[in-house]
């Protein structure tokens, strides 16, 4: 599929084509174990999730209001650790909340969540550089109610309650 979007981009550029090849290169990514693997495999996978994030980003230099293409810019960059980024374009999503559609923010809110979780560290090498007790857990928070503002569901309770436990809020956590 990524091949597709990459013909489709010699004819013209759209942001909709560097997303689409991005997602596709990172979905490709996920499909790839993350822990105890060859290192060739490895190197296949953060190669996968290195070409998302360009595409990404090239998706983001021709329309930088669209909070799905920040969205999966940031789900690219937790992923490979690049923490600034992922703020960065975490705060673009939430500046343009109001189009996130419910199937970005669900994605989003969980790769949140996980990565702001160390006992979902595949490795105990993980854990501070990928893997942080509470590091988007705020964030998380504010995505799954983008979420749930969009629809009710049980996987976006678990997150929103998840991440509340993260950051001790324990009451908010049961809500």
């Amino acid at each position: 599929a990524v091949e597709h979007y990459k013909r489709s981009l010699e004819v013209v550029q759209t942001a909709e084509a560097w997303r689409n090849a991005g997602v596709c290169a990172y979905r490709q990514a996920s499909l790839l174990p993350s822990d105890g693997v060859e290192p060739e495999v490895a190197r296949r996978r953060h190669g996968l999730l290195r070409d998302a994030l360009r595409f990404l980003t090239e998706a983001n230099i021709l329309d930088n209001a669209r909070p799905q293409i920040n969205a999966w810019l940031a789900l690219c960059a937790v992923e490979l650790g690049l923490v600034q980024v992922a703020k960065q374009a975490l705060r673009q999503v939430l500046r343009f909340a109001e189009r996130l559609d419910f199937p970005s923010a669900l994605e989003l809110a969980s790769v949140l969540l996980r990565f702001s979780d160390e006992r979902c560290a595949p490795a105990q090498s993980d854990r501070g550089p990928l893997y942080l007790d509470g590091r988007y857990a705020v964030e998380a928070i504010a995505v799954a109610r983008i979420a749930l503002a969009r629809q009710d569901t049980p996987e976006v309770r678990v997150i929103l309650g998840r991440a509340h436990e993260l950051k001790g809020e324990f009451q908010e956590a049961v809500q």
